[in-house]
């Protein structure tokens, strides 16, 4: 469900190493409901990744995530590849002009095409639109691709925050957002 009259909209360019071919995609990056059918298939499939990676952290009874609705100041992100949900992100208030970015993932078959980094972009500006100044994330220590993105993108390693204190597996980051340009500001 289209939430925005916004959306991101590039094209990709692909390699497929089976045909040597290199292709260009339309990719579409929405807001959406993060308790549509979307936002939840791509949440089901991180948490099967999750139990698989962490498998010491969960057992047969541990329920399976959930999304909650959009909080006020928040958004939720789907990345579309043609009609295809192949990626999400989302970001939630935590406490003034900070933010916490949440539920990065790209579905196994999309990964290694510049998603992560389009997502986590338009998150960014979204973010800046909504007056915050400071974005935090957390990610597990196992994963090793999201830790050198959130490095690549210029985020920079903290101690543990909110919930995320005391968690042996947790990684966290911060950045600093610039400010909006105004055009015809100074």
């Amino acid at each position: 469900m289209l939430r925005s009259s916004q959306a991101y909209n590039t094209y990709v360019r692909l390699f497929s190493p089976r045909s040597c071919r290199l292709t260009v995609q339309h990719l579409r990056i929405i807001e959406v409901d993060p308790q549509g059918a979307d936002a939840l298939e791509l949440l089901h499939e991180a948490a099967v990744e999750a139990r698989a990676l962490y498998p010491e952290l969960f057992n047969s009874v541990t329920p399976w995530p959930t999304n909650e609705p959009t909080p006020d100041g928040g958004v939720y992100l789907v990345a579309y590849m043609g009609q295809e949900a192949v990626a999400c992100g989302a970001i939630r208030p935590l406490e003034g002009t900070t933010a916490e970015v949440r539920r990065m993932f790209v579905s196994r078959s999309a990964r290694r095409q510049g998603l992560s980094t389009a997502v986590l972009q338009e998150l960014e500006a979204q973010a800046i639109r909504r007056g915050y100044t400071k974005l935090r994330l957390e990610t597990g220590f196992k994963q090793k691709p999201a830790i050198a993105l959130y490095k690549s993108q210029g985020y920079v390693h903290i101690q543990p925050f909110d919930q995320y204190a005391g968690d042996p597996t947790s990684v966290c980051f911060e950045k600093i957002l610039p400010r909006e340009h105004k055009p015809g500001g100074i």
